[in-house]
């Protein structure tokens, strides 16, 4: 029986022979009569019809079976849309961003161990984005398909080689905008411990109005109190894409809730996170800018993630209502995914600010994926007396500089308790303070405007030649100079 079942999969997979699945099948059908228990089981996974009805607006959706595949419809305002698998392949579809991210969670947890999350074994998963009403996937042996009605689908498999033959033959089809492997090759901006105050002191240690020396250098005080008197009526959403923060005490008013992107469930507490959010309630210090945590990174191996983990964050931002969005990521590799809801995302309204990275290195040579990208805000650091902060990247992508040496905010490892850390991380949440207030003032401002307003209320660094050389953008933004000229 096992080599009957053994003459089966040949035929399916086309092993040494052409591809033949109704042979295959005849095969299997053999092997199963001789009580062969794996044929038997395959046989019966195969036959498996499904009939789904979902409802969500104006939205429906009918899974059926047909011959050799499962199809999917999604009927609604835009026409039918068909998504064909192959029948021993497990579908579903959803519909918002938060559902996707349940279904990609179960997929993960069934899928992504440790050899997996730590980049060593592939994770057999391919991501694509088509155009038009119709996919066929059934030539594709994958375990799972999860579809969105955004056109963008999930295709699980549990052989490496099978994978690359779905990205291999859709990439040359002119309805895939684009097909790429889901790697875990995103990490966090990591901050610069060297010279930092990693062992945290008590809130009451300092008596400063602001935790960040970069409030009052940058005019954030000035700018929070000129909201707070006259647009407080105004409320602004960020949100915080980076590891779990602890919310303290002072800021519990302010803060929406937080949620692990992989599990759906609370986020996983961590210093960089909370040091993050903290800059941020401290720069835009106004009851009307409100703030969500979303973890997308994984407590396999620390800091890591993925390109749809990342775009699914920016997804469920945008469903939340954020105006704002801060990133403190990085990765070597282009991640098209995660490209596309960025893209998305700017061209709905959503400002989303990044951190330059801490490698001293010129961020055209893509080590910090994706500050290439004109939709974004793109922050390097300096220091307290306008000079370049050593660790800072450079180059021509980078928008604007802000704080980011010797910062003082919230600690994760106590409500109340502050460290001192360092890094373009901490130079990122500055801005995207700045950029939540002027939301504030201008509800209605597009992206691009607010970037403008930010790069033209920028004063130059003390290092002439720093400036001049254009690496590192128009230079310290002030929002006092705001203030006097809008």
């Amino acid at each position: 029986p096992p080599a009957v079942f053994a003459m089966g999969q040949m035929c399916f997979y086309g092993w040494g022979v052409n591809k033949d699945k109704k042979r295959a099948i005849e095969w299997y059908k053999q092997a199963a009569a001789l009580d062969y228990k794996p044929a038997q089981n395959l046989l019966a996974q195969m036959k498996k019809a499904k009939t789904i009805r979902i409802l969500s607006g104006v939205v429906s959706v009918v899974v059926i079976a047909v011959v050799a595949v499962v199809t999917i419809m999604f009927l609604g305002t835009a026409g039918k849309q068909i998504i064909r698998v192959n029948e021993i392949t497990d579908l579903s579809q959803t519909v918002t961003a938060k559902d996707f991210s349940k279904e990609l969670g179960k997929l993960m947890a069934d899928y992504d161990d440790e050899l997996v999350v730590s980049g060593e074994v592939s994770t057999n998963r391919v991501i694509l984005k088509f155009e038009g009403n119709r996919l066929d996937l059934s030539d594709f042996l994958a375990d799972r398909v999860i579809a969105r009605e955004n056109n963008i689908v999930v295709i699980q498999f549990a052989d490496e080689a099978e994978a690359q033959r779905c990205i291999d033959e859709l990439k040359n089809s002119n309805k895939i905008l684009f097909v790429e492997e889901d790697k875990y090759c995103i990490t966090v901006e990591s901050i610069s411990e060297e010279y930092c105050t990693l062992e945290p002191v008590a809130s009451t240690d300092h008596t400063e109005d602001y935790y960040s020396w970069g409030v009052p250098d940058m005019g954030l005080d000035k700018l929070s109190e000129y909201v707070r008197n006259n647009f407080s009526e105004n409320e602004v959403l960020v949100a915080v894409m980076d590891s779990g923060a602890l919310i303290h005490s002072e800021n519990a008013h302010r803060f929406e809730g937080g949620m692990s992107v992989i599990t759906g469930g609370p986020v996983t507490i961590d210093e960089h996170g909370t040091h993050v959010a903290g800059i941020i309630f401290d720069g835009a210090d106004c009851d009307n800018i409100r703030l969500c945590n979303l973890d997308v990174f994984t407590g396999l191996t620390e800091e890591t993630s993925t390109g749809l983990l990342f775009s699914t964050a920016i997804d469920i931002a945008v469903e939340l209502g954020a105006s704002v969005i801060n990133m403190s990521l990085r990765s070597t590799e282009e991640v098209k995914v995660l490209e596309d809801a960025i893209i998305k995302a700017y061209n709905k309204g959503v400002v989303i600010v990044k951190s330059a990275g801490n490698e001293t290195a010129d961020i055209a040579t893509n080590i910090s994926y994706p500050a290439h990208m004109d939709e974004l805000i793109v922050v390097g650091s300096y220091n307290i007396d306008h000079s370049i902060s050593y660790f800072s990247n450079y180059g021509d992508s980078i928008d604007v500089c802000a704080p980011g040496k010797d910062i003082w905010n919230c600690s994760h490892l106590g409500d109340g308790l502050l460290v001192n850390l360092q890094g373009t991380s901490m130079a990122a949440p500055h801005i995207t303070a700045m950029a939540a207030l002027l939301k504030a003032i201008y509800p209605n401002a597009t992206p691009k405007e607010i970037e403008e307003f930010i790069r033209n209320s920028c004063r130059t660094f003390t290092n002439p030649q720093a400036y001049s050389s254009g690496k590192y953008g128009m230079g310290a933004p002030d929002a006092t100079i705001f203030i006097e000229n809008y």
